[in-house]
């Protein structure tokens, strides 16, 4: 998903105003399948971010590499 459209989404979804709590999720799903940050929600809902920068927070986050247990 482009830049943009992370943009557009994540405006509609901070804009609120769907017909349905069903629709809502449907663009939350779609928002969360495109980006690799576990905490997209949560800019959005419980951080003061303008959808701007919300969507760099998506884009500039890098996952941790995995840690792997050595054998005993």
């Amino acid at each position: 998903m482009s830049k943009d459209d992370l943009l557009i989404l994540v405006r509609k979804i901070m804009a609120g105003g769907y017909s349905s709590e069903k629709e809502a999720n449907h663009d939350i799903d779609i928002l969360c399948e495109n980006s690799l940050d576990p905490y997209v929600t949560d800019h959005i809902f419980y951080n003061e971010l303008t959808p701007e920068e919300v969507v760099e927070k998506i884009i500039a986050y890098k996952p941790k590499r995995k840690r792997t247990l050595k054998k005993a």
